[in-house]
C-alpha cells in the first residue's frame, strides 16, 4: 500500500531556529492585536453592541444556542464574551478581548497546518521547505490588514479561521497517523462541529472535507482502507457536538434560512431585477479584492484596502501559478480548493468582496505568497551569481515581505484613536437627573445599553423608531441624537410634553438635551382596546393621520406599556408587524420593528413606536385601516393577541381609519429596507 506521504530529509527551518522564530511571531501577534485593545482607532460598532447585549442577556441566565436579535447569531463568541464581561466589567476591552485571543491562537494553527499540510501532502522538494513554508505563512498572516482587523472587532466572524484551521490541522494529522490517529481524528470532529457555532461559511467546511477526502481517493487510492474508522469518528463526533443547533434549527427552520435568503443573490431586494449583472459585479471585486479594492465597509477594512499591497499582490499570483502547476499533490490542490469553495458566500450574496462573508477563505490566502516566495527564492538560488551571499538575498527578500506587511500595521494603527472619552464618561458630565433617556442611532443605543449594564439611571432607545416617555418628567433628563429622524422625534415628544433646551456638554454636542415639563389636556393618541401579548407588551393608544395620497408616507404611531415581562429569552427577536389594508384586508404597506428590544424591558416602561409607511403611487383612493401583530424573526410564527383575562383575540388588531385620496405625490416615496435608514 502507497503511504500517504514519503518521508523527507529535515525540512528547511525546522532546526532549532524554528522554535524561537515560531514564540517571537506569536509575541508579535499578540502584541498587535492585543495593543489598546479597548480604546485604538475603531470606536464599538452597531454588531459588537448587539454582540455585548447578548452576552449581559446570557449573565442574566437567558442560556441559547442561538441568538436571534441582529438578523440572528451563532453563540460561540457570545458566550466567550459574557465570560470576559463577567470578569472585567462591561467594556470594549472585555467584548474583543475573545477575538484577540483567537487571532493569536489562529496564528499558531496556521504555522501548524501548514507544516503538516505540506510535509504530508506535497512532493520534494516543497515537502522539505514545510516548515519554512508553514513560518512564512504565519508572518502573513501576522501581518495582515485584514486578520489584523478581524482580530480586534466584537465579532463571531474570527472564531470560523481558528476552528476551521484546527480542525483542518488536526484532521491532516489523524491522515499521516492512520493505525494512531483516533484522537486526532476525534478533536478534528470536534472543531468542525464547533465551528457551526460561529458564523454561516461554517456551514461549507464539510464540502472542503469531502474534496480534500476526493483528491486523496484518486492520488493515494489505498489509503481508504485503513483509514475510513478515523473519519467516520470525524464526522460522528462533529454531529454530536452540533446536535443542539441542528436541534434548534429543525424548530426553528427559518433561523438557518434567513439570513441567506436575505443577502443571497436570488433575492429580488438584492439583485434589483439584474441577478446575472450582480453576479458578474461580484466576480471582478472578488478578483479585484486580493490587489486593487478591498472591503469599502470600515467595519472590515481601512480605507477599502485590498488584501495584498502590490508586491505581495504579485507573489500571490505567482503562488496561485505554483499550486495549479502542483494541483496533483493534495497539499496544494487542498488550499486551492479552501480558497475557491470559501470565497462562495460573498459572490453569491449581496456584495463582493466582503471581508466578513469571505472570512473563511483565512489563512488560505496566505499560503500562496508564501508558495510565491518560495518559487523566487528557488529561482535566485539557481541563477544569482555565486559570489553574491545567499544570506543577503535572503535578508533582503524577508525585508520586502515584512516591509509590505508592516504598512498594512501602519494603515491600521496610524488612524486617529476612536473619540474619547467613552459615551457613558461624557454622560456622567450632564446636570443632575433620577433618569437619563438617551433616543440614539442603533449604534448608540446598543452600544450604550451593554456599556451601561442595562442598569441604573441610563435608559437607552433606538430613536428612529422608538422613544421611552420618562416616569419621572420633572427629574428627567432626555437626549435626542441629531440624526436624520431628530425632529420627527422631538414632535412625539412635544405632543405631550413642553421641551425645554440645555447646552450640551462638551462630547455631546451630536445630542439635543431637554428638560420635559408635562402639559396638561388630554392624551395625544387615541386609546385601543386592553389586549397585548403573553411577552408582556399591552397596547395603549395610538396615532393615524385622518387622510394621506398614494405614493405618499404615512405616520403610523403605537404606544405601549410593558406589564409583567416574561423572562429574557434571547432565542427570539420579538417585533411588531404594523401595516395598512384595504377593505378587502390586502396589505397596501408594512413596516416591521421594535425599537426597544426585550432584552431592555423593564415593569412599567412605556413607549412610543411609530411606522413610516410608504403608500403605492397607484393605491386607488378609498379607506385604509391600521393593523398590528406580533412575531419573533428566530421562527417567524405570529404571537395571539390577549385580553386582560389572557383569552386569546386572534392574531392582529386593526385600528384607526385612513382616506386615501387625492392625486399622487410626486415623486412618490420609496420602500426602504431598513428603518434606521433615511427616506
Amino acid at each position: 500500500m502507497r503511504p500517504l506521504i514519503t518521508p523527507t530529509p529535515r525540512a528547511v527551518g525546522s532546526g532549532r531556529a524554528a522554535p524561537g522564530l515560531l514564540l517571537a511571531l506569536l509575541a508579535g501577534a499578540a502584541a498587535l492585536r492585543l495593543w489598546d485593545l479597548g480604546g485604538g482607532p475603531d470606536p464599538l460598532d452597531v454588531d459588537e453592541g448587539y454582540t455585548g447585549l447578548d452576552a449581559l442577556r446570557l449573565l442574566r441566565g437567558g442560556w441559547t444556542v442561538y441568538f436571534a436579535a441582529n438578523n440572528g447569531a451563532e453563540p460561540l463568541y457570545v458566550y466567550l464574551a459574557a465570560l470576559t464581561t463577567a470578569l472585567l466589567g462591561p467594556s470594549a476591552l472585555a467584548l474583543r478581548l475573545p477575538a484577540a485571543l483567537a487571532g493569536t491562537a489562529a496564528v499558531l494553527a496556521t504555522f501548524l497546518l501548514v507544516r503538516v499540510a505540506f510535509r504530508a501532502g506535497a512532493a520534494p522538494p516543497l515537502a522539505e521547505n514545510a516548515s519554512a513554508l508553514a513560518l512564512l505563512t504565519a508572518l502573513l498572516q501576522t501581518l495582515s490588514l485584514w486578520h489584523l482587523h478581524l482580530s480586534r472587532d466584537a465579532s463571531r466572524v474570527g472564531l470560523l479561521p481558528l476552528l476551521a484551521t484546527l480542525g483542518c490541522w488536526l484532521l491532516w494529522e489523524g491522515l499521516r497517523r492512520p493505525r494512531a490517529g483516533a484522537g486526532w481524528f476525534a478533536g478534528a470532529g470536534f472543531c468542525f462541529g464547533l465551528a457551526l457555532y460561529t458564523y454561516l461559511p461554517a456551514r461549507l467546511l464539510p464540502l472542503l472535507v469531502a474534496a480534500l477526502l476526493a483528491h486523496l481517493a484518486l492520488s493515494r487510492r489505498a489509503w481508504l482502507a485503513v483509514r475510513w474508522p478515523g473519519l467516520l469518528l470525524t464526522a460522528g463526533v462533529a454531529s454530536l457536538v452540533a446536535a443542539p443547533l441542528a436541534a434548534y434549527y429543525l424548530t426553528h427552520g427559518s433561523a438557518f434560512l434567513f439570513r441567506v435568503e436575505m443577502v443571497s443573490l436570488l433575492n429580488p431586494w438584492v439583485h434589483g431585477g439584474d441577478p446575472l449583472g450582480l453576479l458578474a459585479r461580484n466576480l471582478v471585486g472578488t478578483v479585484g479584492m486580493f490587489a486593487v479594492q478591498g472591503d469599502l465597509d470600515a467595519q472590515y477594512n481601512v480605507s477599502g484596502q485590498p488584501v495584498f499591497p502590490l508586491p505581495l499582490a504579485l507573489l500571490f499570483v505567482l503562488g496561485l501559478g505554483v499550486a495549479a502547476w502542483r494541483l496533483r499533490e493534495p497539499a496544494c490542490a487542498f488550499f486551492l480548493l479552501w480558497l475557491g469553495l470559501l470565497l462562495l458566500p460573498g459572490v453569491l450574496s449581496a456584495n463582493s468582496p466582503h471581508f466578513a462573508r469571505q472570512a473563511g477563505i483565512l489563512p488560505a490566502v496566505y499560503v500562496f505568497p508564501a508558495l510565491g516566495a518560495w518559487q523566487c527564492w528557488r529561482w535566485v538560488q539557481r541563477r544569482a551569481p555565486a559570489a553574491l551571499p545567499r544570506s543577503w538575498l535572503a535578508g533582503g527578500g524577508l525585508a520586502l515581505l515584512v516591509g509590505s506587511g508592516l504598512t498594512a500595521v501602519a494603515d491600521y494603527f496610524g488612524r486617529p484613536a476612536a473619540p474619547g472619552p467613552t459615551l457613558l464618561a461624557r454622560l456622567a458630565t450632564l446636570p443632575p437627573a433620577a433618569e437619563v433617556y438617551v433616543a440614539g442611532s442603533e449604534e448608540t443605543a446598543t452600544v450604550g445599553s451593554y456599556l451601561s449594564g442595562l442598569d441604573g439611571r441610563l435608559r437607552f432607545t433606538q430613536g428612529f423608531h422608538s422613544l421611552l416617555l420618562p416616569r419621572d418628567p420633572a427629574n428627567t433628563l432626555y437626549l435626542v441624537e441629531r440624526e436624520w429622524w431628530w425632529l420627527t422625534a422631538e414632535q412625539l415628544l412635544w405632543a405631550r410634553y413642553d421641551l425645554v433646551p440645555l447646552p450640551a456638554p462638551p462630547g455631546l454636542e451630536r445630542f439635543r438635551v431637554l428638560r420635559l415639563a408635562p402639559r396638561p389636556g388630554p392624551e395625544p393618541w387615541a386609546p385601543l382596546p386592553p389586549v397585548g401579548w403573553a411577552v408582556g407588551a399591552r397596547l395603549v393608544g395610538y396615532g393615524l393621520p385622518p387622510e394621506a395620497r398614494p405614493g405618499e408616507v404615512v405616520g403610523v404611531t403605537l404606544r405601549w406599556r410593558v406589564e409583567a415581562p416574561a423572562p429574557d429569552d434571547p432565542g427570539q427577536d420579538y417585533t411588531f408587524a404594523v401595516a395598512l389594508v384595504d377593505a378587502r384586508g390586502e396589505e397596501v404597506a408594512r413596516r416591521d420593528w421594535l425599537g426597544h428590544p426585550t432584552a431592555a424591558w423593564r415593569a412599567g416602561d412605556e413607549v412610543v413606536s411609530w411606522f413610516d409607511l410608504c403608500l403605492p403611487p397607484a393605491l386607488p383612493p378609498g379607506p385604509l385601516q391600521a393593523t398590528v401583530a406580533l412575531y419573533s424573526r428566530a421562527d417567524f410564527v405570529t404571537r395571539p393577541l390577549l385580553d386582560a383575562a389572557g383569552v386569546p383575540q386572534g392574531m392582529a388588531l386593526r385600528f384607526g381609519t385612513l382616506q386615501v385620496a387625492g392625486p399622487p405625490q410626486q415623486p412618490p416615496c420609496g420602500a426602504r429596507i431598513h428603518p434606521a435608514l433615511p427616506p
